[in-house]
């Protein structure tokens, strides 16, 4: 038996969550499908989303799924890998959210809204440019199909759907290895709050400050520790790309874990996979359309894909509104569209950076965090998930910077202008007459990527000696 809806979402996380509740408070008619049972959909781990993310795609933050929430002043830092220079930031309105409590309260409002959400895996795909599209499921001996004017592939990096689709595989490839970042985060008791005191003022940060440190398995990967006012919880994240020939995020974080005494009970978290790249510049074909994970939207720098997936969710129900045939090529292009326009410069200039990044050594990382060559405007910019144009103060003092630092200046003072190129020109790709020669200008700007983890000891602080290592 086959059921007829509007919109068939295949894939319940935040991505899937959030269009299928755009849809269905646009009075369609919606199913979620996901491989996972209703309550343990999406990630289960803490995730650093910006503020303005949730603003501007017209999603409300349920108060339970914010983690670490308080009223002072807030600090991250950014430790260079020898330790000795650092860049602090205060107060950047980023929210910790607790992606179960997320998920749950955008699955919960699309039920309430008049979706539904079944459990089945994906066996074939069935698609027309025009007309309905049909999806076949199994659950365990179960079978069952789905007929949908718009099917939404938002299953993640794997692509459910659009890989059983030829009009989007062969323009929507999966990333390679060397463009997958793995990631493990998982929250923890604190066993020593004064030990972890001890470990955050070794760094000059304090209870309820965040602190980073990049380049300790490859020139992409990072240790970071959120952790709360009190220091009765504490957030470890790691992220590395094993293909590099380096510990996946999931090892490093095992380490860390191991040698660090102040921490008890493993709470919860997970561990997984996160494509990196520009977005694909098709983001819909033969009645499907690509948001989150599922379209490569994220912002590549760290890795962080939730805001822009409930951003690509609110962009698609927006193109789609008032049509009648909602998988139609004229919504597809539309969405596909505005996507470019709003946030394709902010992603491909992200993904620019992550490349020049990935094929630094930790050398380079502290001559370029202690010449002040990254300052705290481009750190905020990145992790509040913004352009980084570089204000007329950094402008004027670019030359003294670089003389501290001359080599990798010559690296990356080009690679900074670039970003900014690639940011302004993304928006006119979607135009007709000049985007494909833009999109090969920005394509030739990106350059190559760096492929290799450079020889380098890499360094990992040491939370039972106090010391770097």
């Amino acid at each position: 038996m086959i059921r007829d809806v509007d919109v068939l979402v295949v894939g319940a996380g935040s991505a899937g969550a959030a269009t299928a509740l755009a849809f269905a408070q646009a009075g369609r008619t919606v199913v979620m499908v996901d491989k996972r049972d209703h309550g343990t959909t999406g990630a289960r781990w803490v995730n650093a989303v910006p503020r303005w993310c949730f603003e501007e795609a017209r999603f409300d933050v349920p108060p339970n799924a914010v983690v670490f929430a308080h009223r002072g002043s807030r600090g991250f830092h950014l430790v260079a890998p020898n330790g000795s220079a650092r860049v602090c930031m205060r107060d950047v309105p980023l929210l910790h959210i607790d992606m179960r409590a997320l998920v749950a309260h955008l699955v919960e409002r699309a039920l309430a809204a008049g979706a539904t959400l079944l459990r089945g895996h994906v066996r074939s795909v069935d698609v027309a440019p025009e007309g309905e599209r049909t999806v076949q499921f199994e659950d365990g001996s179960t079978q069952f199909a789905i007929r949908a004017r718009l099917v939404v592939d938002a299953s993640g990096l794997g692509g459910a759907v659009r890989t059983r689709v030829a009009a989007l595989s062969d323009h929507c490839p999966t990333p390679d290895p060397v463009d997958r970042c793995s990631a493990a985060q998982y929250q923890y008791s604190v066993r020593d709050p004064e030990g972890l005191a001890a470990f955050l003022a070794q760094y000059g940060a304090q209870p309820g400050d965040d602190i980073a440190f990049p380049a300790i398995a490859g020139g992409y990967s990072t240790l970071t520790l959120f952790t709360h006012p009190d220091l009765s919880e504490v957030g470890v994240l790691t992220g590395s790309i094993p293909a590099l020939g380096v510990d996946d995020g999931g090892a490093i974080l095992d380490r860390f874990v191991e040698r660090a005494p102040f921490l008890g009970e493993r709470l919860y978290g997970g561990r997984g996979a996160i494509p990196l790249g520009r977005p694909y510049a098709t983001l819909g074909a033969s009645g499907v359309a690509l948001v989150g994970d599922a379209a490569c939207q994220v912002y590549a720098s760290h890795g962080s894909g939730v805001g822009m997936g409930l951003l690509a969710a609110r962009t698609l129900a927006d193109a789609a509104s008032g049509a009648a045939d909602l998988g139609s090529a004229a919504v597809l292009d539309a969405y596909s569209k505005r996507y470019r326009v709003a946030y394709g410069g902010l992603l491909a200039a992200s993904d620019l950076f992550r490349r020049y990044v990935q094929g630094l050594g930790p050398s380079d990382i502290d001559n370029m965090v202690g010449s002040g060559l990254l300052d705290v405007s481009l750190a905020s910019a990145a992790l509040e998930q913004r352009p980084a144009r570089p204000d007329l103060r950094f402008v004027v003092s670019a030359p003294a910077r670089a003389l501290r630092a001359p080599r990798v200046a010559l690296r990356f003072l080009p690679v900074a202008a670039r970003t900014v190129a690639v940011d302004r020109l993304s928006p006119l790709t979607a135009a007709p007459a000049i985007g494909r020669t833009i999109d090969r200008a920005i394509h030739w700007m990106m350059g190559d990527r760096a492929v290799r983890a450079p020889e380098a000891a890499w360094t990992m602080p040491d939370p039972s000696a106090g010391a770097v290592r």
